[in-house]
């Protein structure tokens, strides 16, 4: 087990994060200890890390992306709730960075929490590998988790949006107190007992997306969340730089839920289907494993060009014949039959590229799934590269 004391300054030093402050000059002290659970795999836990949400801001942004290359272009992440149970399957280009699991302990009103993170997903995320993860990273993690739990039972996960027609959120609520939009996920595990309470936290800042993925892809793209607690499930999105809040959603991809017919460069609507269709299977942590194996492999179109995927699948655009694929003929025979053809060639790609070890293709698969359960305030986790083993985190 190794242990890191680092100051915010050194930081911004390593990140070009501004981690600053307000109103005074004090240094904030992260502090918390990592340990290797397996390979590719770590556990983190902080005692300790700056709180101050609201300056969090910089111009590349924590999830940059900025090394990328042209073939890794593409993210993706599903999440669906039912029962007791909130799956989520965390899709991206295919790397060697590592995974993490991410805890907090509770302290000062700051409740405790456990999420998962991938290095790959941050600023110079390659070159934190599986084997090299260090100091940066480490200090980056408690913000830039992608879903969470914490001790009241309260999940929150984000998955990514595109903001090409819609662009990107400069403000919700101008004059209140800043908070930057990738942080919500820490601020609301770290601050709300239910989801009631976290949807309505939002309201209480002007939220802004502070990066812009422009670099990466010419798109731009933001996170939408899916909020859950045994009660209630919301989903948050950020339109036209106000915060729309639908309640009783159960399922989100990559395809606006609160925009009417979705934007021409969503993605996921297949799995946002799959999903709805088979989601009451999920009555158990296992059965839900289960659901999420169904929308696993996955590939998308060169978005640096037009015209756009409706699909996630190769050879799927929305100019595709006169019978785009949408929510609304989804199930006909003819999208039927273009699908299974889709994934065929898609799965045969992702083996030959776990085969050989490389991506020429811009595959991107699911790298890990997390099953939440909101009332042992646990969840279970599990990898492609140990595709037999399942571990279970839980709160400390």
């Amino acid at each position: 087990m190794k242990k890191f004391i680092v100051t915010s300054i050194a930081l911004v030093a390593s990140l070009a994060l501004a981690f600053t402050i307000a109103g005074c000059g004090e240094q904030k002290v992260q502090e918390g200890v990592y340990k290797k659970v397996a390979d590719g795999l770590y556990e983190v836990t902080y005692s300790d890390y700056d709180v101050n949400y609201g300056n969090q801001k910089s111009e590349e942004g924590v999830f940059s992306l900025k090394n990328y290359s042209k073939t890794r272009n593409g993210a993706g992440c599903s999440s669906v709730r039912n029962d007791n149970y909130v799956g989520r399957n965390f899709d991206v280009p295919y790397g060697d960075s590592a995974e993490v699991i991410v805890h907090t302990t509770a302290k000062d009103g700051r409740y405790a929490s456990v999420g998962s993170f991938n290095c790959g997903m941050i600023l110079d995320g390659d070159n934190l590998t599986k084997k090299e993860l260090g100091d940066a990273a480490f200090n980056l993690m408690p913000f830039a988790i992608v879903d969470g739990i914490n001790e009241k039972g309260l999940v929150v996960e984000s998955n990514v949006t595109p903001a090409k027609d819609i662009g990107l959120t400069t403000g919700t609520n101008p004059g209140k107190p800043d908070l930057n939009i990738l942080n919500i996920g820490r601020f609301l595990l770290d601050k709300a007992a239910t989801a009631k309470e976290a949807v309505d936290m939002l309201d209480q800042y002007n939220i802004s997306n502070t990066w812009d993925w422009a670099q990466m892809n010419k798109v731009g793209y933001e996170v939408h969340y899916m909020i859950a607690d045994s009660q209630d499930t919301y989903v948050v999105e950020f339109i036209n730089n106000k915060v729309v809040v639908q309640k009783d959603k159960q399922v989100l991809t990559n395809y606006y839920l609160g925009v009417e017919g979705g934007t021409d460069n969503g993605m996921g609507i297949e799995r946002l289907q799959i999903l709805t269709d088979n989601k009451s299977m999920a009555t158990s942590s296992e059965n839900m494993a289960k659901l999420m194996e169904k929308v696993y492999y996955t590939k998308t179109s060169d978005v640096n060009l037009e015209p756009y995927c409706y699909s996630d699948h190769f050879g799927i655009t929305k100019d595709d014949a006169d019978n785009p694929i949408v929510l609304s003929n989804y199930n006909t025979p003819e999208n039927k039959a273009k699908l299974k053809k889709a994934g065929e060639e898609t799965a045969a790609a992702t083996a030959e590229m776990l085969k050989t070890g490389t991506n020429p293709d811009g595959i991107w698969i699911t790298l890990h799934t997390c099953v939440f359960d909101m009332k042992a305030c646990n969840f279970t986790f599990s990898m492609k590269e140990h595709p037999e083993k399942t571990w279970t985190f839980g709160i400390k």
